[in-house]
């Protein structure tokens, strides 16, 4: 929620703090879930290597659980990352896999 009112500390803080709950929890795709949106964040706040982070842990996780739906958003958001870091070709590959799966 705080992501759609703009308050991007706030939403990173939250984020952050869910997906360590998660961790703890031994819940790996709901961890995914948070860092994906936590890279959403980064990505909105032109925090492009957080974000690029964010999803790639992301990633790893949904890969993790044969969560499909989720790597692809993930791949999706790190393929925004990379676009708007000028790493045009990490950025094409990216969302390529994303469209494959």
């Amino acid at each position: 929620m705080r992501r759609f009112m703009a308050a991007y500390p706030e939403a990173v803080e939250a984020l952050m703090e869910t997906a360590d709950e998660f961790e703890a929890l031994r819940e790996p795709k709901a961890r995914g879930d948070a860092l994906n949106q936590l890279g959403i964040v980064h990505y909105l706040t032109t925090d492009n290597e957080a974000a690029a982070r964010a999803q790639t842990e992301a990633l790893a996780l949904y890969r993790e659980t044969g969560d499909q739906l989720g790597q692809a958003n993930a791949l999706a958001g790190l393929g925004m990352a990379r676009r708007q870091t000028s790493d045009f070709d990490a950025s094409v590959r990216a969302q390529n896999e994303a469209l494959a799966i």
